[in-house]
């Protein structure tokens, strides 16, 4: 596994790995709540291409790269407005300098229900140096199990094979997914804004994806006027678009997550014996520790938040 879990015993079969946790009686009380509520049962994934039945339909992304600050300024409060998500892949070395955004802003960003990712720590190409140095940042600061979207599109076998030692998934070059998807080459749709796509282009390419079942990744960089950026007002007409054609809008890490789970649970169980909990949950990213949060859904879309306190051995 990635990123370890505290487990007290661990099972493997041919669809899941089974991991049972220790927690508290408070913890307990808290999924039972929730189970009232509705959020569902066992935490279970199927095998990896399982996303076909996860979200049967289309799927939507935002991502913006670099990490300039106009993303947390101009970009993030559309998003809030519309209750959906997006994630920013970081040029690490540059968070906090010049017109970058800075890591408080990234923590709210987070705590919105934001990836936070890696664009590599200099931007200058893909080498196990800038990768490995943006991974530790990024987990350092608590954006652990982060994925990568590569500078320039940039996109090779041996590039893949240094990425693949650090994030989940790679986001490569150009294009429309179509399942089963490739967690090592995501491709994405550029020109929302000034670019190759008017509105009327924006709703053929969505009614497409419905046609055909596709995730659609759209990639921007700043939030602004700017020929490779967005603005606030196309932002709010795509948006406006998709949430007409009952797209969810899903951030990258939760889609790679939700078929191919770093750490997969099958069931969460009390100390007491006499007590336990089962069902099927729907898993979202981090942060994976040995206490926080997690957040869960019984729908994919609607996520809840439970904090967790651990006992035990840690497996890796």
């Amino acid at each position: 596994m990635g990123n370890a879990w505290p487990l007290e015993a661990v099972e493997g079969s041919p669809q899941t790995e089974k991991c049972f946790l220790n927690l508290k009686r408070k913890s307990f009380c808290l999924i039972m709540l929730l189970l009232i509520v509705g959020i569902a049962a066992s935490l279970f994934f199927g095998e990896q291409n399982a996303l076909a039945s996860e979200i049967p339909g289309p799927i939507v992304s935002f991502t913006f790269d670099d990490g300039y600050d106009s993303i947390y300024a101009d970009g993030l409060p559309v998003f809030q407005q519309y209750n959906i998500a997006a994630g920013t892949y970081v040029i690490t070395d540059k968070v906090g300098t010049g017109d970058y955004i800075s890591l408080s802003q990234l923590q709210e960003m987070q705590q919105a229900g934001w990836e936070i990712s890696s664009h590599t720590a200099d931007h200058n190409g893909i080498t196990e140096d800038n990768v490995s140095r943006a991974k530790q940042w990024l987990d350092s600061n608590g954006f652990t199990n982060s994925g990568f979207a590569a500078p320039n599109g940039i996109y090779t076998e041996e590039t893949v094979s240094i990425v693949e030692q650090y994030h989940p998934y790679y986001v490569s070059t150009w294009g429309i997914n179509s399942r089963p998807f490739d967690p090592y080459n995501i491709v994405r749709k550029t020109g929302l804004n000034n670019g190759a796509y008017d509105i009327e282009g924006i709703k053929a390419l969505l009614d497409q994806a419905v046609d055909q079942n596709l995730w659609i990744v759209f990639v921007n960089h700043p939030v602004s006027t700017s020929s490779w950026g967005i603005t606030p007002q196309r932002l709010e007409e795509v948006i406006q678009e998709i949430q007409t054609r009952n797209i969810p809008v899903v951030t990258v890490g939760d889609v790679v997550n939700g078929s191919f789970p770093p750490d997969t649970l099958g069931r969460y169980e009390e100390t007491d014996p006499n007590v336990s909990w089962t069902g099927n949950w729907y898993s979202y990213s981090d942060p994976q520790a040995s206490s926080g949060s997690r957040r869960f859904s019984s729908d994919y879309s609607t996520p809840a938040t439970c904090t967790f306190s651990f006992t035990g051995t840690s497996v890796t």
